[in-house]
Order: structure tokens, then C-alpha cells, then sequence
């Protein structure tokens, strides 16, 4: 196994690499990341979601009651794009990520078993003096004889 310092500096190597992609995707200027662009189901779409911008300044120059904006090439060339989502959002929902074990192999896989290796190191430190089989079911057995014994004395006692 590698040392635990290799995988500290790999896991923060790949955290930040990680970390800089998703602040990339979220705060970029695209329709998904529109504060105005709510994401509705439409039937016989291609993806199914249809974006429309509800900025009141976009439905006023259309002069129609709706606006689909579904693409990113859209967002960029709009004056009333508003980012909705910030820098301590992003890196805040990173973080529930990797602390929601199965979320974090889902979306990133390499992080999550880093993190696995991580938590295993430090477990091994924490349980040098591990438990064997024998001393369990000595412990197991204490606990059943105690039981057993207390339901003895109870029926003598009565």
C-alpha cells in the first residue's frame, strides 16, 4: 500500500483539479446557469426539458409571452444573464458531494476511492489493538450467560 502522505497530496491534487472543473461548468455563462431560465418538461423534445427565459427586460423585447432559451451560444449573447449560482455555492455543494459516500463514487469515482483509502488509513491507526473472533465471542457468551442467569434468578425468586 502506497504511504499515507502519497495519497493526502494525490486526493488534494485531484480535490482541487475537480473542484476548478466544477466552478468552471457552474459559473460559466450557459442557459443552465441563468437565474431567469427555468427548465420545464416538454413532450416530443429532444431531451425532453425545454429552457424559457423569464427575465421581465427579454420578454419585453419579443413582445410574446415566452422565450426559449435552450441553448448556450443564447445565454452568452444575452445582456440580462445573471449567474445564480457563486463561488462559495459551487464549492459548498462540492463538499456535500464528497461527504454523501455514494453521490461522490457517482460523480467522481477516483475521489470517492481516495477518499476510501484516506478514511482506511486513519482506521488503522485509530484499531491497532484489533478486536479478534475470540475475544467477541467471549463477550458474545457474557452477555447471553448474563441474560440467561438474571431469568434464572427471576423464576427462583418467585
Amino acid at each position: 500500500m502506497r504511504p499515507e502522505t502519497e495519497v493526502l497530496e494525490k486526493f488534494e491534487e485531484v480535490r482541487c483539479r475537480r473542484l476548478r472543473e466544477r466552478k468552471k461548468r457552474f459559473l460559466c455563462k450557459g442557459f443552465r446557469n441563468c437565474s431567469f431560465n427555468r427548465r420545464m418538461k416538454v413532450k416530443d423534445s429532444e431531451h425532453g426539458r425545454v429552457g424559457f427565459c423569464i427575465s421581465p427586460l427579454v420578454l419585453a423585447k419579443v413582445k410574446i409571452p415566452f422565450h426559449v432559451c435552450n441553448l448556450n451560444e443564447q445565454a452568452e449573447d444575452c445582456a440580462c444573464f445573471e449567474c445564480k449560482n457563486t463561488e462559495e455555492s459551487v464549492e459548498r455543494d462540492f463538499d456535500k458531494v464528497l461527504k454523501s459516500p455514494a453521490w461522490c463514487g457517482h460523480e467522481y469515482p477516483k475521489l470517492a476511492m481516495l477518499l476510501w483509502m484516506i478514511q482506511h488509513v486513519e482506521d488503522e491507526e485509530e484499531d491497532e489493538e484489533e478486536v479478534t473472533r475470540v475475544s467477541r465471542f467471549c463477550e458474545s457468551f457474557l452477555v447471553v450467560w448474563k441474560g440467561f442467569w438474571n431469568f434464572v434468578f427471576f423464576w427462583r425468586w418467585w
